[in-house]
């Protein structure tokens, strides 16, 4: 067998990874700076028992540190229609308070914001962390959650842009 990756870049690794469907989500949660959020991909379920997620984010990020400090976050998966709210998030230069502003938010049990209108929500407390590379990872105990009941489709991240995902009801 070949080692095919001798002299792995960046890129590479860009490529291969842009070929993988995910969900779309935005991580909110609320500490002494106020209402925080940011978009996210790197988001998995770990187990039901107890139910557990994981998210990731880059430690450069204004979310990573008030996830951090907070010790909770929801999870916000966005529907087909929501990938404005997804670029709100992502876009540099916003405050949180101007992001938070432009949309309706519900309160979870942990105070964290809920998007009005996302296809469904989980609202998590941290209950380990870890820093690797670039970025922390953060596993989470799920305290609630909630589905949107208009059942829209939701919002997919594929090759570097988001799509509503399309299904067919044959």
């Amino acid at each position: 067998m070949t080692n095919i990756s001798s002299g792995l870049t960046d890129l590479d690794v860009r490529e291969a990874m842009a070929r993988l469907v995910t969900g779309v989500t935005v991580v909110t949660t609320h500490g002494a700076d106020g209402d925080a959020g940011t978009t996210i991909n790197s988001f998995t379920m770990i187990t039901l028992e107890p139910p557990t997620v994981m998210i990731c984010l880059n430690t450069r990020n204004r979310g990573y540190a008030a996830v951090a400090e907070s010790g909770r976050f929801a999870v916000n998966v966005l529907s087909g229609s929501q990938a404005w709210i997804a670029e709100l998030f992502a876009t540099p230069g916003l405050s949180q308070h101007e992001r938070f502003a432009r949309l309706d938010t519900t309160r979870a049990g942990t105070g964290c914001p809920i998007i009005a209108g996302a296809a469904s929500w989980l609202d998590c407390t941290v209950t380990e962390a870890r820093r690797i590379g670039t970025h922390g990872v953060f596993f989470a105990e799920v305290k609630d959650a909630g589905v949107d009941r208009l059942d829209e489709v939701p919002l997919v991240y594929f090759r570097r842009s988001m799509h509503p995902l399309r299904h067919s009801t044959a």
